[in-house]
Formats: C-alpha cells, sequence, structure tokens
C-alpha cells in the first residue's frame, strides 16, 4: 500500500515523496536476511534520516511495524519538533496470511516464524495507538492510499508518525 501513497503523493504534488522504511533499510545493509538483534538501530536510522529530511523541506513516508511505542513515540517528537504533517496508520490483517505472505518472500526476506507471531500479537495489542487501523484483506489499496492523503490535506495540522 506503501507504494500506492507514494505514486499518488508524487501525482498530487509533482513531487518526489522519501519513502522509507524498515524493509527498505534491511534490504540495502543486510541484503533482507532478518536479524532480530539489529532491529532497534533500523529503527533508530529511521527516526535520524526522517528528522534530516523533514529539516530540508522534503515529504516523507516512513514504513515499519514500529512494536515498540518508543519508537513511535520519536516519530512523533520529530513531526511535533518541525512542525509536519502526519498520520499514523497500522495495517492489520490475520495471522494466518501474514503466514502465506511470509511463505512467498525469498530466503533472504523470510521472516522467523517465532518472530511473525510474537509481531504479530504485539501489534494487535496496539490497535488503539494508531489513528487509522486497516484490514488488508478489506481494503483496496489504492482507495487507501487516496483516503489516507486526502486526511493529511483535511487536517495538515496533525502530528503523529506517519507511516504505512
Amino acid at each position: 500500500m506503501a507504494r500506492y501513497v507514494v505514486e499518488l503523493y508524487s501525482k498530487d504534488h509533482r513531487v518526489g515523496l522519501c519513502h522509507l522504511g524498515t524493509d527498505r533499510l534491511n534490504q540495502s545493509v543486510l541484503d533482507g536476511r532478518f536479524d532480530g538483534e539489529i532491529r532497534e538501530s533500523l529503527y533508530g536510522s529511521l527516526v535520524h534520516l526522517t528528522e534530516e529530511l523533514v529539516s530540508k523541506g522534503r515529504p516523507v513516508l516512513v514504513e515499519g511495524t514500529f512494536l515498540k511505542p518508543a519508537w513511535r513515540e520519536r516519530l512523533l517528537w520529530v513531526a511535533r519538533c518541525r512542525g509536519v504533517p502526519a498520520l499514523s496508520v497500522q495495517i492489520e490483517c490475520r495471522l494466518a496470511l501474514r503466514e502465506c505472505r511470509n511463505q512467498g518472500r525469498s530466503n533472504a526476506d523470510f521472516v522467523p516464524q517465532k518472530f511473525l507471531r510474537t509481531s504479530h500479537e504485539e501489534a494487535k495489542n496496539q490497535l488503539g495507538d494508531a489513528d487509522f487501523v486497516f484490514d488488508t484483506e478489506l481494503m483496496n489499496p489504492e482507495r487507501l492510499a487516496r483516503f489516507l492523503l486526502d486526511q493529511i490535506q483535511k487536517d495538515p495540522e496533525r502530528t503523529g508518525p506517519l507511516w504505512v
């Protein structure tokens, strides 16, 4: 879904939206291999990059699971300090669907089952923390992307992490 947000934003604003994400960063650093021990560093890097880009006036979409509330809070702090509009979104799906999608990943991108199940439960426990929660089985990603961009346009004073 993040891909659709980036495409629509670029069409609407004639400027690129910087798309940062844990999977993208993990791919460039570890060639996509999962390493739970560096998760904290990946999120810290995302926050730092986000702050740098936002300080230079660049629009940013940050994508990640953000299982630790402190990671989201750091992005909230960046948004508040810089006075930029942001929106908190949580994507939800059934565990069985998440496991099926994981099976379709390459060996390098595969997430260990134990981590996948644990993170699924942690995410479910945080559903109330997001501005919006969407079920990927029920929503069309293009329409959802348009809805999210419209929400930022309607209320540009919002602050919170922008993640999809």
